[in-house]
């Protein structure tokens, strides 16, 4: 085998890994706003003095929050 042929495969299972990982976050709602961590990216904060929005999907369960300065926070 040779490295070209196991590059298929090695990229695919990262992906896959990567997509475990980051469906694994949890959101928190604190007293200076909601927070959603992740355990390999940067955690996202939006303080509830820079929330400008707050999005609920009619026939889908989703919340989204947003930022003034555009984060958003989304649960389902």
């Amino acid at each position: 085998m040779t490295a070209i042929s196991l590059l298929k495969p090695m990229i695919a299972a990262l992906t896959g890994i990567l997509a475990v990982f980051r469906s694994q976050q949890t959101r928190v709602v604190a007293s200076d706003g909601p927070q959603q961590v992740s355990w390999l990216w940067k955690n996202k904060r939006v303080c509830w003095e820079d929330t400008i929005e707050i999005k609920t999907g009619k026939k889908s369960c989703t919340v989204t929050i947003t930022g003034s300065d555009g984060k958003k926070i989304v649960h389902s």
